[in-house]
């Protein structure tokens, strides 16, 4: 069979008609009824299976830095064996064009579309769970080259997952696939140490205009913000389970330093991917972009100004 693909790596509609990958699970090694996974399972390192409905969405791009050669992270992901190895979740078929494979007794199946070594795998993907009338989604990963020797970097894509499947499958790709590939592959140089000591709790951005400030944030990055006090703006930052942790602040009004006194000085990096899109939602929130998307050897970064003259970075990994 023929599958077709778009520039962005969707699937057309003579694809999806006879898609192998659409097959759905057998009783014998699919959720039960009730969502309960099945004895065989049991010791698989997957999550738990849902019952998916809604609308089909995207997932946020996952952009990861690995301290191994690209051959070798590209093997590890695309042979079945090598992947179960490293993530525990055992695999069977093969690594090759059209090549089907399955993981976790069936928890995800799935095949491979499009393969340029070291460079680049599109996969059909799919929960076992999800019904014969959602389709199957489209996984992509990139290799390349990054400016630090022996270093790759990796970005996947995964296009049209049901929208009740998103927080799951956003956690579930580094709790479940990148994360215990780093450890498997021994890849301790990019790996974070754990973190310790005290947490930076609060932090606050001086404003102007408080009122003001406060919607630039929501409208740029979706923070929660409200009014705490009569003249004080309030925000709370992020998930509290994502990588990077959360914290809380506000928008306390300017004012004139005592003399003799200076605040601190930081910059801040807010967790922006892909950067082009947030440095547009920074100019239609009254921000400015003064240093355009770049690169740098530990990320994408943007810098910007907000409505109250604060400089910030908008930061992809």
């Amino acid at each position: 069979m023929t599958t077709q693909t778009n520039a962005n790596g969707k699937r057309t509609k003579e694809a999806e008609k006879d898609s192998p990958s659409k097959k759905v699970a057998t009783e014998k090694d699919s959720p039960s009824k009730n969502g309960a996974a099945t004895k065989s399972k049991a010791d698989c390192n997957h999550p738990e299976p849902i019952v998916h409905s809604g609308p089909l969405v995207d997932l946020p791009v996952i952009d990861l830095y690995f301290g191994v050669s690209a051959d070798v992270l590209y093997e590890t992901i695309l042979d079945p064996k090598k992947f179960g190895e490293a993530t525990g979740m055992p695999g069977t078929g093969d690594g090759k064009v059209g090549g089907e494979f399955s993981y976790a007794d069936g928890w995800c199946t799935g095949r491979n579309v499009h393969l340029v070594p070291n460079k680049l795998i599109v996969q059909e993907w799919r929960e076992g769970a999800w019904p014969e009338t959602i389709p199957s989604s489209t996984v992509i990963y990139r290799f390349a080259k990054s400016a630090t020797p022996d270093h790759t970097r990796v970005t996947l894509t995964h296009i049209g997952v049901p929208q009740t499947a998103k927080p799951l499958l956003e956690k579930g790709w580094y709790d479940y696939v990148f994360n215990p590939i780093k450890k498997h592959l021994k890849d301790d140089k990019t790996i974070r140490p754990p973190r310790t000591g005290a947490n930076l709790c609060h932090v606050e951005i001086p404003a102007k205009d408080p009122e003001r400030a406060s919607k630039f944030y929501a409208d740029v990055f979706g923070w929660d913000v409200s009014k705490w006090m009569e003249t004080y703006y309030g925000f709370t930052s992020g998930p509290k389970d994502s990588e990077w942790g959360w914290v809380d602040g506000g928008f306390p009004k300017e004012e004139s330093e005592p003399t003799g006194t200076k605040s601190a000085g930081m910059i801040p990096y807010y967790g922006a991917a892909p950067v082009e899109d947030y440095e547009k939602k920074v100019i239609a929130a009254g921000g400015k972009v003064i240093e355009p998307k770049n690169k740098k050897v530990w990320g994408t970064v943007a810098g910007c100004l907000d409505t109250e003259g604060n400089k910030f970075y908008l930061y992809q990994m």
